[in-house]
């Protein structure tokens, strides 16, 4: 959670003071809700956070600032009254900060909203009033303020920065991403809008809209929610297979030929499109006498959402405003929209194509099923030399060995199965599979003779693209660490290198996929990335105990480490290990180096990030902390 604050800010056992006038803050919880860190971010100016998010270790943040922004080795003067930021850092640590771009101009630049893609690529949208630039690339205005969108590349390169809007004042403050990498954004206008050869005109003083670009930035579609009022996007998701927008207004609002009218105060609209806002699948008003809020909207699978609002009415089935008891004020509510009968699914899709005398396996999930589905597979059709299991999740796998005596003549097989649950409906597990010959078989290898690699070391893989026609073989990448690059040298082979750094030690995945006309293979290695911690300690008689300047600790592959004075601590050493940053529940992030940390005598100074002051550890029963921020001694841990 990122936010704004001034002065002193305080949640649970954790508060932090303002460097300035208003900073950031970025509040840290486990899934389960557990208070794990509090930070703040900013100068002596002000700075305002307006979205966030996470991507591979790192910690995505936009916003804007006046006059200055500052920031660990980031200073920024603003070039007009306010300028916009889309910043970078280290998720596990602040401080290190990956990279920041500004938007900046003559006057006032905003940014409103961020999304990530899957590659890491990063989607910010806002507005900006006269000209204004980023990264070498520029836009000017039509009017009084233009909406303004960018995509930035995972490493902090802009890939491209658009505008549009009209004589009026206009603005992008809502963002999603479709799975077809479609952009989808939200946002509010006046008089005209025109994004490229899309255009819209305001039926009031100031009307929604939402618009699709595509991954060039060029728009796709445009639509206009208007009325004779003021209405105003609240949320925009995109799923696989629709659109969700909601908003407000007073007056009234037209989305498509449907004109809703309000109750009374601002009351809000909820409209539902196809996925490329060709047609309305669906609108509906919601309120009553008073103001009643839609704010917010989530989506876990297609055509279900999550909707917040604030009202004394509930939005209820088919859309409708329903009363919600004794309440005579406004209050918060959830609320699901979509299907009431639960459908679940079958994923991945299955391999097209298998050569024949090979081994073939499908490893699939369904569901999502709830904790109590108890889910069941029943085989209605499967050939002999196939197997099939399920396991209690959901999860399973169908293979087996095809044989070398089937008749040259078939030319594919079928699997016809079903995974039920009593309560919660069934799935289809039906597939068929073509058979090919061997000189259309190709699969994917790779050079490592291993599964790991070295924190702050080159690592370089080749893929290599077996068969014999390897030219006819398209390769892509499903998944590769943002510290990665991926490469084809030539017809037969792939190259992936890069160097992790800091928050990359641990599990990275990678994952190519290859498609040829009548075949489809992948290549998948789950890489290890070795923290520098691990090479500068030795091994013990006591199994996997390592010593080192730090003491005794055993350390697990997700960087997480139990140490034998300190406790559980989340790990992440410098290059050269002889000095970390780690994490602990109650104290957050603290550093020490070998010239801090005496471990024949398992005690030592620890600078808080926290804080901003040091600790000492001193070993004992109970451990012992001495606050320099207090002058006083305190437990290490709770009590």
């Amino acid at each position: 959670m990122v936010g704004s604050f001034s002065g002193k800010l305080s949640s649970g056992f954790l508060e932090i003071q303002s460097a300035g006038k208003k900073d950031l803050f970025v509040l840290t919880l486990s899934k389960t809700g557990d208070l794990l860190d509090l930070q703040a971010i900013g100068g002596v100016d002000d700075e305002f956070a307006t979205g966030v998010a996470c991507s591979s270790g790192k910690l995505l943040m936009g916003g804007y600032f006046e006059d200055s922004f500052s920031h660990s080795q980031v200073s920024s003067q603003a070039v007009g009254g306010r300028d916009g930021f889309v910043m970078s850092v280290s998720s596990l640590n602040l401080m290190e900060v990956n990279w920041f771009i500004p938007l900046s101009g003559s006057q006032d630049d905003y940014v409103r909203a961020l999304t990530v893609g899957s590659d890491g690529s990063v989607y910010f949208a806002g507005s900006f009033w006269g000209t204004s630039s980023s990264s070498g690339a520029q836009v000017t205005s039509r009017g009084l303020s233009d909406a303004v969108i960018g995509k930035i590349t995972s490493t902090g390169q802009l890939n491209y920065l658009r505008s549009g809007g009209g004589v009026g004042k206009d603005e992008a403050g809502f963002l999603d991403l479709a799975a077809d990498g479609r952009l989808v954004f939200g946002g509010t206008f006046s008089e005209t809008f025109q994004w490229d050869s899309h255009k819209v005109t305001a039926l009031g003083g100031q009307d929604a809209l939402v618009g699709a670009l595509s991954s060039e930035g060029n728009c796709l579609s445009l639509v206009q929610l208007g009325g004779n009022g003021t209405e105003q996007i609240r949320d925009i998701v995109a799923t696989r297979r629709s659109v969700l927008a909601i908003g407000t207004f007073n007056g009234s609002v037209q989305i498509g030929s449907k004109v809703i009218q309000s109750g009374g105060g601002t009351d809000s609209f909820v409209a539902l499109f196809d996925d490329t806002l060709q047609s309305v699948v669906e609108s509906a008003g919601f309120g009553g006498s008073g103001d009643d809020l839609l704010l917010g909207a989530s989506s876990a699978f297609a055509d279900n959402y999550l909707i917040a609002g604030n009202s004394r009415l509930r939005l209820g089935a088919d859309l409708s405003s329903v009363a919600s008891g004794q309440s005579t004020v406004p209050v918060s509510f959830l609320c699901v929209y979509g299907s009431s009968e639960f459908v679940p699914k079958v994923w991945p899709p299955p391999p097209s194509s298998v050569e024949r005398s090979s081994f073939f396996e499908y490893e699939f999930s369904s569901g999502p099923w709830p904790s109590d589905a108890d889910p069941e597979l029943t085989v209605k059709s499967l050939p002999s030399w196939l197997r099939v299991s399920l396991k209690s999740d959901g999860t399973g796998v169908v293979w087996g060995k095809v044989p070398d005596t089937l008749d040259q003549n078939q030319t594919s097989f079928s699997v016809e199965c079903s995974i039920s649950s009593s309560r919660y409906g069934s799935a289809d597990l039906s597939f068929a599979v073509t058979l090919i010959a061997v000189e259309d078989a190709f699969s994917l290898l790779s050079d490592s003779v291993g599964e790991s690699a070295k924190q702050f070391e080159k690592f370089s893989i080749t893929v290599n693209v077996t068969g014999s026609k390897p030219h006819d073989v398209i390769i892509y990448e499903s998944s590769l660490p943002s510290w990665a690059t991926g490469v084809r040298l030539d017809d037969e082979r792939y190259l992936i290198e890069g160097i992790p750094g800091s928050g990359h030690a641990g599990a990275n995945s990678i994952k190519l996929l290859a498609a040829s006309s009548s075949h489809e293979a992948s290549f998948e290695l789950d890489l290890m990335v070795e923290s520098t911690i691990k090479d500068s300690s030795s091994d013990t008689q006591f199994g996997n105990w390592k010593q080192s300047w730090f003491g005794f600790f055993v350390l697990f592959d997700n960087s997480w480490a139990f140490h034998g004075d300190l406790g559980w601590i989340f790990v992440e050493s410098n290059q050269a290990g002889n000095a970390i940053w780690f994490w602990t529940e109650k104290w957050g992030w603290l550093w020490t180096d070998q010239g801090h940390w005496n471990s024949a005598t398992s005690e030592g100074f620890l600078y808080s990030y926290k804080t901003g002051n040091w600790i000492y550890f001193r070993k004992g029963t109970p451990n012992l902390a001495y606050l320099y921020e207090t002058g006083e001694w305190g437990y290490y841990e709770n009590q």
